[in-house]
């Protein structure tokens, strides 16, 4: 049987780190694409999520008073992600040139970068997503 959320928080709470280490397999996905979504670029994305959760472990004793972990989760990271692009405003976001790169590392690179199309459904469903978390209590 799935262990609730909320069980898992407690037993967190409580000192468990195999419960903590459940959380971040649980929501690891869901931060990163929140981040990504709001960054644009898988290595900011990972630095969030690790960083949400280094948030949410420094601070393990304020959960016993959150209803909903995902959403106090989704906001941590979030509010980090965009600490990170008010940092980076104005710094360049042009990479390296890949063009010196092999041929198949150069396609590689290519397949990871979203078409406007793909672009442009994420930001319709973060839309989404954000309506939804704002109606929550």
């Amino acid at each position: 049987m799935k262990e609730t959320t909320h069980d898992l928080v407690q037993r967190f709470v409580d000192g468990d780190h195999k419960a903590f280490a459940e959380l971040v397999k649980r929501y690891r996905e869901k931060v990163y694409s929140v981040a990504f979504n709001i960054l644009g670029n898988h290595l900011d994305a990972d630095e969030v999520v690790q960083e949400a959760f280094v948030r949410v472990y420094k601070r393990k004793e304020t959960l016993q008073g959150v209803g909903y972990f995902s959403s106090f989760l989704m906001k941590v990271a979030t509010n980090y992600a965009i600490d990170l692009l008010r940092k980076r405003k104005g710094h360049s976001t042009v990479g390296e040139d890949t063009s010196s790169l092999p041929g198949e590392v150069q396609l590689d690179l290519a397949r990871k970068v979203d078409t406007p199309g793909e672009r442009y459904q994420r930001k319709r469903l973060m839309e989404e997503i954000y309506k939804a978390l704002d109606q929550l209590p």
